[in-house]
């Protein structure tokens, strides 16, 4: 089979297998054994079809995803999601939040 035809049929199974809740990768795989679309150049196929479709996603929700960044800085409710539980928490240290404690719990 023709490369061009495999990365159409390939193109066409990520794309409709994305947003539903199943694995695309997987789905991807298999669909280039079945298409015997297999080796090295399949294998870069497979991850530049995945980078498209995650940075479709992250333009899909762009503005979204610029608000949840913008509030989680700027808005002191906000940023529970982004900063560490408690100190005494168990297997967490003051070291894994990104915004110092004492400054994010005002």
């Amino acid at each position: 089979m023709p490369t061009i035809i495999a990365a159409i049929i390939l193109g066409l199974v990520e794309g409709a297998t994305e947003f539903v809740p199943v694995s695309s990768t997987g789905h991807l795989i298999l669909a280039g054994h079945a298409l015997g679309f297999v080796g090295p150049r399949a294998a870069a196929f497979e991850i530049i079809i995945q980078l498209g479709a995650i940075l479709a996603v992250v333009w899909l929700y762009r503005r979204l995803l610029f608000r949840v960044v913008r509030d989680g800085i700027a808005v002191a409710e906000s940023r529970r999601l982004i900063v560490a539980p408690e100190r005494d928490t168990p297997g967490i240290s003051e070291h894994t939040c990104a915004i110092p404690i004492q400054s994010a719990v005002r």
